[in-house]
C-alpha cells in the first residue's frame, strides 16, 4: 500500500507535488520541474535529515569536498521561502530530465540533464506540508533518519566519492 507526503504548492495549480512511499520504492512527483515526469528513488538510497536530531558535537567544520555537493531546492511555491525537508542520498543520483522552465526553477541545466552524462546530484531540499510528519513517513518506510553533519559521516565511511575527513 502506498503512502503520499504532500508538498507545498500554490493552489492554483492542480497537478500536486508529493512524494509517494511504495514499499522499498520513493516517487517524487514535482510537476513543475518534471513536468509528467516521476523519479523513482531506492528507499535504502535515501536518508532524511531530521532537525530535531542533536549533532553528537561534530560541527562539521573537520570535513572537506573535493567536489562541491550538490543539494539544489526543488521550489513547489516560492523561492523566497526556505526548504524544510532535505533528502540525502548514499550515493551522487542521476536527476531526470528536466523541462526549461524546470531547470530555471531548480537552477541546473537543462542540456546537463539531458546528456549522456546527465547531472549528478546528493541530495534535494523540498517544502513538506508537516515536514515532522514526512520524516517519520520517510524514517518508517526505511529511509535513514540523520542529521546534517552525521550525513557526511556516513556517507564518508561508505566511500561516498569526494568527502574526506581531515
Amino acid at each position: 500500500m502506498s503512502m503520499r507526503v504532500p508538498l507545498r504548492h500554490y493552489r492554483l495549480f492542480s497537478r500536486q507535488p508529493y512524494i509517494e512511499l511504495d514499499g522499498s520504492e520513493i516517487r517524487l512527483r514535482l510537476p513543475g520541474i518534471f513536468g509528467r515526469k516521476v523519479w523513482n528513488l531506492n528507499v535504502v538510497d535515501v536518508a532524511v535529515v531530521d532537525d530535531e536530531l542533536s549533532s553528537c558535537g561534530d560541527s562539521g567544520d573537520d570535513w572537506v569536498v573535493e567536489e562541491p555537493v550538490k543539494i539544489p531546492y526543488a521550489v513547489t511555491t516560492s523561492p523566497n521561502v526556505n526548504p524544510n525537508l532535505e533528502l540525502l542520498f548514499r550515493t551522487p543520483q542521476r536527476i531526470p530530465s528536466l523541462g526549461v522552465l524546470g531547470a530555471k526553477t531548480i537552477e541546473l541545466s537543462y542540456f546537463g540533464s539531458r546528456s549522456a552524462a546527465g547531472i549528478q546530484i546528493d541530495g534535494l531540499d523540498l517544502r513538506a506540508q508537516d515536514p515532522q510528519a514526512a520524516v517519520r513517513s520517510l524514517v518508517a518506510a526505511g529511509g535513514q533518519r540523520v542529521d546534517a553533519t552525521g550525513a557526511l559521516a556516513t556517507n564518508a565511511a561508505a566511500g561516498h566519492p569526494g568527502l574526506a575527513s581531515i
